[in-house]
């Protein structure tokens, strides 16, 4: 008949984590990979920089619209600065 495990043998088993069957995977992909014999052409080249370049550009633009909000959020409840108040003039 079937023979039931024991709890001796059921505490042997080792989970693997997501991150170590990526790691297994990765390993096993690395040793058995082949030579794909092929090359980057200048226009992948010239791609790739302007793709880093406006990455660049949106992040700088993103830091810059929420620049106000992120140091109010380090300032933890200290009293907000607005930088558009307007200044009264007295015309006498």
């Amino acid at each position: 008949g079937l023979v039931h495990p024991g709890p001796a043998e059921k505490e042997c088993r080792i989970p693997m984590s997501k991150f170590a069957v990526f790691l297994l995977f990765l390993v096993i992909g690395t040793l058995t990979a082949v030579p794909a014999y092929a090359y980057i052409d200048p226009g992948a080249g010239s791609m790739f920089l302007q793709l880093l370049i406006a990455g660049l550009a949106g992040s700088l633009w993103t830091l810059k619209v929420y620049w106000q909000r992120i140091t109010n959020f380090l300032r933890f409840g200290q009293k907000e600065v607005k930088h558009n108040e307007e200044r009264s003039v007295d015309k006498e």
